[in-house]
C-alpha cells in the first residue's frame, strides 16, 4: 500500500460523517421478543432460567438492555439477565455481476464478511446474478473455506440482469424458512457496483414486511448511488458506499472499516441473545405455568410475549429430630411382688421433620414407620400413619415396643420412616437403634413358717413304750409318771421349735447382711470396743501354778478401703434420708444402683426418689452415671440427663439425685482425711454453714438452675 493511499484512507476515516450511509435510527414500530429456549423448566429451588431474542419491525437486534429491563406476571426474586452474541444467523447474499460491475471490488467485500463475520452454523446462501438464466445461480456455503473458493472462481459478465425473477426467487426461500418457525435473524445483503433498472427499488418492499432487512453494500468507481441507497431505504436495510475502493484494507484479513463495518457490526449483532434468570414466588401447586414477559427498552418501547414452564417439585427432605427417640430404654417391675413382669413404657414417639426443598407444602398421603431387627431381619413393626407435619414441618410417629419384652437384653434394630407427598414424590431415611430393657426386680424371698405341734397325740400313749420298759411292780407308778413326762417332752419340742426357727432367723440375717455387704448396700461399721479399766497386774491374784505368760492372738486388721472402687460423699439432702450412717458411701462394685427400692444397692428413703433412679458406673478407673428414666431427674453439673444415656463423670463432679440430694464423686487418691462425714450433732452446723464449705474441683462446670438436657456426646468438663 502506498504512503498516499494511507493517508487517502485516514482522511475517509475523518470524513466519515460526511458519508452517504444510512444510520441505523430508532425504530418506532412494534418490537418482537423471540423465545429461544426449547423446554422451560424449573431446578429444585423454583428457579427458572430461558433464552430470548429482542428484534425491531426491521428486523435488527435490541441491545443493551438490563435486568431492570424485565417485568414478569409472577411474582419474583433475583433476575438476571445476560447478554452475548452466540445465535446463529440466515444471510441471503443476493451478488449482482452485471455487465460492467467492478468485479474486484464486489470480492474483496464479500472476502471481507466472511473472514471477519462468518461463524460455523450460520446460513449462507449465495444468489449470483450470472449466466444465460434468468434465475439467479444458487450456491450454499457450509463452511469459510468454501466460501472463499467460490469467491475466488466468480467470473465476469457481459449481461445485465433485472432484479424481479431473482427477488422473487429469494424471497421463497426466506418465506418457506420462516413458515418453518426457525426464530433465526435472517438479513438480505445485495452487493452490486449500479442498478441496471433504477425502478425496480419498490419490489424489496416485501422482505420488509416480512421483517427481514435488505442491505446493500455498493463496490463501484464513480457510478450513480441514488438507486442502491433507495433499494436500502425501501428494503429497511442499511447502506454502505465503496466508491473510492477504500471500505477494505488490502491486506491478508481483507478487514472491512468505515461504514461497511458499521453494517457488518449491525448484521452481526443480531446474534444477541438474552438468558433470562428468576426464582419464582408463586408458592401454589400450578403446572405448568404460563408467564408473562414484559421488556422495556431504553427508549421506552415495550414488548411482550407469553412463556409456559413446567414447576418440577422435589422430594420432600427427611430428619430424626432428637436421636434420643430412638434408644428407647424399658424397665421391667413385677406385678405385686408376684412373677409376672410389667413394663412402664409400651411406646416410644419418634418425631421427624419434613422439609420441602422447592418451599412449596402439600400434605403427605403415606407416611411408613419401619423396625426391623438388625441381626434376624424380622421386621418388628411396619405401619402406615397418615399425618399431616404441624406448624413446625414436624410429624411425630408411634413405635410400639411391646414385642421388646426380654429382661436384661438390648436388641439392635434399624428404623426405617418412608413418606410420598400428594404429587407421588417419596423420601426416605433410616438409622441404626437399640432397645434396652433392664433387668427385672428379683423374685422375693420366702419366709419359713414354723412346724405346728401335733395335735393328735393322746396323754399316756406317747409314753406307753416307756411304761412297757418298767413293767412289772412299779407299773402304776409308771403310768402316774406318764402324764408328766408328756408334758415335759411337750414343752421341750415347743423350746426346740422357737429355736430352730430363731435359727434360722439369725443365719438369714446373717447371709442378707453379708450379701448386703457385698454388693455395698449396707456399710456395716465396726462398734468401737467398750472401755476397759486399767488393771494392775501387780494386784492382779494369778495362782502359782498358773503363773505362766499367756498369749493372746490378735485378729488381724482389715482396711476398710480395700476393694473400694468409688467414693460418694452426700453433700446435701442426707438429713431427708433414713438409716444413712455416714455421708461417705464406698461403692466396691463396677455398677452401683440408687433408688427407693428395696433392691437397690444403695437404699434413699426420700419420696423425690425413684425406686431404680439412677446407675453409677465404673469402667477402666472411669466414673459414669445413667439416669434409669426417674420421674424427677437426674443431674450432673447441672445438666439433666436424659434416660438411658451414660454420661461421664469427673473427679469431683456434683450428682443431683432429683433436687434434694446432691452427692460429690471421688477417687481413692482424692485427700478427703479432714473432712467428718458422721451424721449426728453436727447436722445443724452443717446447715448453718459452720462445717466444712465445699469448693468445686477446677475444670468442674457449677450447678446451673436450668433443665438442659444432655445427649451421647454430653461431656460436663
Amino acid at each position: 500500500m502506498t504512503a498516499a493511499r494511507k493517508i487517502f484512507i485516514l482522511t475517509m476515516f475523518a470524513a466519515l460523517a460526511l458519508l452517504p450511509v444510512t444510520a441505523p435510527a430508532a425504530a418506532q414500530g412494534d418490537v418482537t421478543i423471540f423465545i429461544l429456549s426449547d423446554e422451560i423448566t424449573s431446578d429444585n429451588e423454583r428457579f427458572v432460567s430461558l433464552q430470548f431474542t429482542v428484534r425491531n419491525e426491521r428486523g435488527f437486534a435490541e441491545t443493551n438492555l438490563s435486568p431492570g429491563s424485565i417485568g414478569l406476571s409472577e411474582p419474583a426474586t433475583n433476575i438476571t439477565l445476560v447478554e452475548d452474541r452466540s445465535q446463529t444467523i440466515d444471510i441471503a447474499m443476493l451478488v449482482d455481476l452485471s455487465a460492467g460491475a467492478n468485479t474486484d471490488l464486489i470480492k474483496e467485500t464479500m472476502r471481507s464478511y466472511f473472514l471477519n463475520y462468518y461463524e460455523d452454523g450460520d446460513v449462507v446462501t449465495l444468489y449470483f446474478l450470472a449466466g444465460e438464466e434468468r434465475q439467479p445461480i444458487v450456491a450454499d456455503v457450509q463452511t469459510q473455506a468454501r466460501a472463499l473458493q467460490i469467491i475466488d472462481d466468480i467470473p465476469e459478465q457481459e449481461i445485465i440482469y433485472s432484479l424481479e425473477d431473482p427477488l422473487t426467487f429469494v424471497r421463497a426461500d426466506l418465506r418457506a424458512r420462516l413458515d418453518e418457525g426457525d426464530p433465526l435473524p435472517r438479513h438480505v445483503l445485495h452487493i452490486a457496483s449500479y442498478m441496471p433498472f433504477p425502478d425496480e427499488t419498490q419490489l424489496v418492499q416485501p422482505f420488509r414486511d416480512l421483517g427481514v432487512p435488505y442491505s446493500v453494500v455498493q463496490a463501484h468507481i464513480s457510478e450513480n448511488t441514488e438507486p442502491l441507497q433507495e433499494l436500502a431505504r425501501v428494503g429497511g436495510g442499511l447502506y454502505a458506499d465503496n466508491e473510492f475502493g477504500d471500505l477494505v484494507l488490502p491486506d491478508e484479513q481483507f478487514t472491512p472499516v468505515s461504514s461497511l463495518k458499521l453494517l457488518f457490526d449491525e448484521i452481526a449483532e443480531t446474534r444477541t441473545v438474552y438468558t433470562l434468570g428468576y426464582t419464582s414466588q408463586d408458592a401454589t401447586m400450578d403446572n405448568p405455568r404460563t408467564v408473562d414477559l414484559l421488556v422495556t427498552l431504553p427508549d421506552d418501547r415495550r414488548a411482550t410475549t407469553t412463556f409456559t414452564y413446567e414447576l418440577r417439585l422435589q422430594p420432600p427432605e427427611l430428619r430424626f429430630v432428637n436421636n434420643n427417640q430412638v434408644q428407647p430404654v424399658r424397665i421391667p417391675d413385677r406385678v405385686d411382688g408376684g412373677t409376672d413382669l410389667t413394663y412402664d413404657e409400651l411406646e416410644q414417639t419418634v418425631t421427624i421433620a419434613v422439609n420441602f426443598p422447592d418451599g412449596i407444602p402439600r400434605e403427605l398421603t403415606i407416611v411408613r414407620l419401619e423396625v426391623i431387627e438388625t441381626v434376624t431381619g424380622q421386621i418388628q413393626q411396619s405401619t402406615l400413619q397418615p399425618l399431616v407435619p404441624d406448624d413446625n414441618g414436624q410429624i411425630d410417629l408411634m413405635w410400639s415396643l411391646v414385642e421388646f419384652n426380654a429382661p436384661d437384653t438390648i436388641t439392635q434394630v434399624d428404623v426405617t420412616v418412608l413418606v410420598e407427598d400428594s404429587l407421588g414424590n417419596r423420601a426416605e431415611i433410616s438409622r441404626p437403634a437399640q432397645v434396652n430393657v433392664l433387668a427385672a426386680p428379683p423374685l422375693p424371698t420366702t419366709t419359713p413358717i414354723p412346724t405346728p405341734l401335733p395335735t393328735d397325740v393322746v396323754p399316756g400313749q406317747g409314753i406307753a413304750g416307756i411304761a412297757a420298759f418298767g413293767e412289772g411292780e412299779t407299773g402304776v407308778a409308771a403310768t402316774s409318771a406318764g402324764g408328766v413326762g408328756l408334758r415335759t417332752i411337750s414343752i421341750l419340742i415347743v423350746i426346740i421349735a422357737i429355736l430352730v426357727v430363731l435359727v434360722a432367723l439369725v443365719i438369714s440375717r446373717i447371709l442378707q447382711v453379708y450379701r448386703l455387704a457385698n454388693e455395698e448396700r449396707l456399710i456395716v461399721e465396726k462398734p468401737e470396743p467398750e472401755p476397759v479399766e486399767d488393771l494392775d497386774i501387780a494386784q492382779a491374784e494369778i495362782p502359782e501354778d498358773e503363773a505362766e505368760v499367756i498369749l493372746v492372738e490378735e485378729e488381724p486388721e482389715v482396711d476398710p478401703m480395700e476393694g473400694v472402687l468409688m467414693r460418694i460423699v452426700v453433700r446435701e439432702g442426707y438429713e431427708q434420708l433414713e438409716g444413712l450412717e455416714s455421708r461417705m458411701i464406698l461403692v466396691r462394685d463396677e455398677e452401683y444402683i440408687a433408688g427407693r427400692s428395696q433392691d437397690a444397692d444403695w437404699y434413699l428413703s426420700s419420696p423425690y426418689v425413684s425406686p431404680l433412679h439412677c446407675r453409677f458406673i465404673v469402667e477402666e478407673d472411669e466414673y459414669f452415671v445413667r439416669d434409669m428414666n426417674s420421674k424427677n431427674g437426674t443431674y450432673v453439673n447441672g445438666d439433666r440427663l436424659n434416660p438411658g444415656v451414660q454420661v461421664p463423670v469427673p473427679v469431683g463432679s456434683e450428682v443431683w439425685i432429683t433436687r434434694k440430694i446432691v452427692v460429690q464423686v471421688f477417687d481413692m487418691k482424692s485427700n478427703l482425711d479432714d473432712e467428718d462425714f458422721s451424721i449426728g450433732m453436727k447436722d445443724a452446723s452443717a446447715m448453718d454453714g459452720e462445717d466444712l464449705v465445699y469448693q468445686p474441683l477446677p475444670g468442674i462446670q457449677p450447678l446451673l438452675e436450668d433443665d438442659k438436657g444432655t445427649d451421647e456426646e454430653y461431656n460436663p468438663l
